[in-house]
């Protein structure tokens, strides 16, 4: 059994694959800080066991640290909200999903090519509403209304490339 009274955990250059296999953190009711840096995270659920819906974090729990991990998709970063409901602080770095390019160049109109930092960051800060910083640096309402604005734009691009039927 763990302790309740942890705040803060590091479990940094493990093995983990996904969020579920460290899922009886869930019951940590005290716990504001956990550090995942360099392991091998892709996914929340361990594709053996996808019907396993009930992955919640405590409300305490606001700083999380997914650095240098093999985080590949949006997907898996629409979802942070709902997993970390207290959730403001994120660092999240490294992954591989911002080694891709925003989206197909007959949607943005541009060459296809890595994401920069600045695009990863607003992408980023623009599915979480509830993050305060992100990868070390305060989120001011400019970043935030910046990053909703492209991420939004971009949403117009992909929705104007489609035939309608498939809006």
């Amino acid at each position: 059994p763990l302790s309740n009274t942890i705040t803060r955990l590091t479990l940094e250059n493990n093995d983990l694959n996904n969020l579920s296999s460290i899922k009886s953190l869930t019951s940590l009711s005290r716990l504001e800080h956990l550090s995942l840096r360099g392991n091998n995270i892709s996914t929340i659920y361990d594709t053996d066991n996808t019907s396993d819906t009930t992955l919640q974090f405590p409300r305490s729990l606001h700083s999380l640290d997914l650095s240098r991990n093999k985080i590949a998709t949006w997907d898996f970063i629409n979802h942070l909200p709902s997993l970390f409901p207290g959730l403001d602080t994120l660092r999240i770095s490294g992954n591989s999903l911002y080694d891709q390019p925003v989206g197909p160049s007959h949607i943005t109109g541009v060459p296809e090519k890595p994401m920069t930092v600045d695009e990863a960051y607003m992408l980023t800060l623009s599915r979480i509403g509830s993050l305060q910083m992100l990868n070390y640096g305060k989120i001011t309402p400019k970043d935030r209304n910046n990053g909703e604005l492209y991420y939004l734009s971009l949403i117009g691009k992909e929705l104007s490339a489609s035939p309608e039927t498939a809006e």
